[in-house]
């Protein structure tokens, strides 16, 4: 019997099959298919193993379309985010291609998960696009797991209510640092996750990762929620990077039904051997900051308005749809959408 435990990489390619066996046989995905890549010869690759699985796919370059849109409704853009809004139907399949590094926010627009990986990947598929029809099967995921394949919007309270830092770490980490490295091609931005807090003093990526983790320490042992770090975790959780400070302050303060409060000399435990900019630390360890005291959130308004949100959708009344349930219990959107997928959560 074999019990080998599929890796990352294992499971992307089962995704990423699974979603082309679907596109091959014009079943509407769930998701959509991002490729980051280089350079005119990686998209030409890109286009040749594409149209290979369905030779009438419509490729859209420059916002023109180079194929004739009749024949399929499975499309291949080409850096073409201004028509996603125009293809998006709910039994096209949708393939993303950019060169560029895509803001946050970009994402929000797909209304739909973001299946994403390097067009490194595409190379190896070989042999499995030949065997395509014995993915027809989609792979479980995890739902802890999904960030590692997935980009999509998810609720940053909830990191904080597990009290799981690892988690906040891997979740962090993946979607800042190793996300990038991995694909050598940026898929986002770091500077519109920082901006408008002091992270934005760190002008490397190795300096910014050491100070998300020292406050990832703080959160951990000290049970303190720096507004500095809550503000990230938001704009990645949620992939909304314009969002002003005051209003995700807002957010969580009504969330944790806590208030943010000043913190002093906190670091001071803190060795000074940070030897990627010791300035910056000894900055950083000087300031006071604003933040979360975790220990004392109850939580229990939130959870309350959860549970109402929760009655309110039982009873399956046509007049209360999923914004006038929002209103009510004053919960985003986001999170009455998460109920009704995971009524059981």
């Amino acid at each position: 019997m074999n019990n080998k435990v599929d890796t990352v990489w294992d499971m992307r390619l089962k995704l990423v099959c699974h979603w082309l066996y679907n596109f091959k046989n014009k079943k509407p995905n769930s998701d959509i298919l991002l490729i980051s890549f280089r350079g005119e010869e990686q998209f030409v690759n890109i286009k040749k193993i594409i149209l290979g699985v369905d030779e009438h796919c419509n490729i859209v370059r420059n916002n023109k379309s180079e194929t004739n849109a009749k024949l399929s409704k499975n499309y291949l853009l080409h850096n073409s985010l201004e028509n996603y809004k125009k293809l998006f139907l709910e039994d096209s399949n949708i393939i993303m291609a950019s060169s560029a590094p895509l803001s946050f926010n970009h994402f929000k627009i797909y209304e739909k998960p973001v299946l994403f990986l390097g067009v490194e990947i595409l190379n190896t598929l070989g042999n499995l696009l030949q065997n395509i029809e014995s993915y027809s099967e989609a792979p479980a995921v995890l739902e802890d797991m999904r960030y590692l394949f997935y980009i999509e919007q998810t609720n940053p309270i909830e990191f904080v209510k597990n009290e799981n830092i690892e988690a906040v770490r891997n979740f962090l980490y993946f979607r800042l640092f190793e996300q990038n490295e991995t694909f050598r091609n940026p898929l986002v931005r770091t500077g519109s996750v920082i901006k408008k807090t002091n992270f934005e003093e760190c002008s490397e990526l190795n300096l910014l990762k050491e100070l998300i983790n020292r406050d990832l320490i703080l959160l951990e042992n000290k049970k303190i929620l720096t507004s500095r770090l809550a503000v990230v975790l938001y704009r990645v959780a949620t992939l909304d990077t314009d969002e002003n400070i005051t209003a995700i302050g807002r957010f969580y303060s009504d969330a944790l039904n806590l208030k943010s409060k000043n913190f002093y000399s906190v670091y001071q435990e803190f060795s000074d051997d940070f030897n990627q900019n010791k300035r910056v630390f000894k900055n950083f360890k000087k300031k006071s900051f604003k933040g979360y005291e975790l220990g004392k959130a109850t939580m229990s308004e939130y959870e309350t308005r959860k549970e109402i949100a929760k009655k309110l959708l039982q009873l399956k009344i046509s007049e209360l749809d999923m914004q006038t349930i929002a209103v009510v219990t004053n919960l985003s959107k986001q999170e009455i959408d998460n109920m009704i997928k995971h009524p059981n959560s």
